[in-house]
């Protein structure tokens, strides 16, 4: 039903960090079973994992989304922003602990005309905000980052506290994720993809476009939502 709904929307995501080690040199063409996108350290990075493994403990990582095509005009300026709604989306994903959009933190550190997406007649000349500016898209590529944060479940003992307040050490037993990022990656398209269907059909609402039966199945999903809420 999103699908159909998002039409040639592309999404994609793949981590850039996971541990200590983060992309250099980035390589779309690259493929492998941790979605990694750089073939120069690819090599010690699985065995950098293989030692974590191996040692019982975890790692975490950052994700970065990339979302191609989407429609200028998405969003609402106060009550329905669309990074606010993406954030919350990602944020429910367990493990996620910190999110940016374009240069994200490192715009702390930036004067106010290096910051701003300046425009000329084919568009806007750069992408430091990510694709969105006052909660709605701007037409630009919408990139932001997560942190995933080690799996907590570690085969080594650690300290914690009993129901009654005392103190005692904790090994976890059974099978434990390593680096828990890949198991997120679909779960994050997921969740966009929904933030990205409510977006669109709250458009079309307050345009007046005309519904055809996938909107009205969407709408009515959102009602059966707001429904069981109440």
């Amino acid at each position: 039903l999103a699908n159909d709904i998002l039409g040639n929307v592309e999404i994609s995501a793949y981590p850039v960090q996971i541990g200590k080690f983060s992309i250099t040199k980035f390589d779309e063409n690259f493929t492998n079973n941790l979605h990694w996108k750089d073939s120069t350290n690819f090599t010690k990075l699985t065995e950098y994992l293989a030692k974590i493994q191996q040692s019982g403990n975890s790692v975490g990582g950052i994700v970065e989304v990339k979302i191609k095509n989407l429609p200028i005009g998405l969003g609402d300026p106060v009550f329905e922003k669309l990074d606010a709604n993406l954030a919350k989306a990602i944020l429910s994903i367990g493990s996620g602990k910190g999110i940016e959009f374009g240069d994200g933190f490192q715009l702390a550190k930036m004067t106010g005309s290096e910051a701003n997406d300046q425009m000329d007649k084919t568009g806007f000349r750069s992408n430091h905000s990510g694709g969105i500016l006052g909660g709605i898209s701007n037409g630009n590529e919408i990139i932001f980052r997560f942190v995933v944060k080690p799996t907590p479940s570690i085969n080594i003992s650690q300290k914690t506290v009993t129901k009654s307040g005392e103190e005692t050490i904790f090994k976890a037993k059974g099978r434990h994720d390593t680096c828990i990022v890949l198991r997120i990656l679909p779960v994050a398209k997921a969740m966009v993809k929904l933030v990205l269907v409510d977006a669109i059909c709250h458009q079309k609402l307050i345009s007046g476009e005309n519904f055809n039966i996938v909107d009205y199945r969407e709408a009515l999903d959102k009602i059966d939502e707001d429904i069981l809420i109440a």
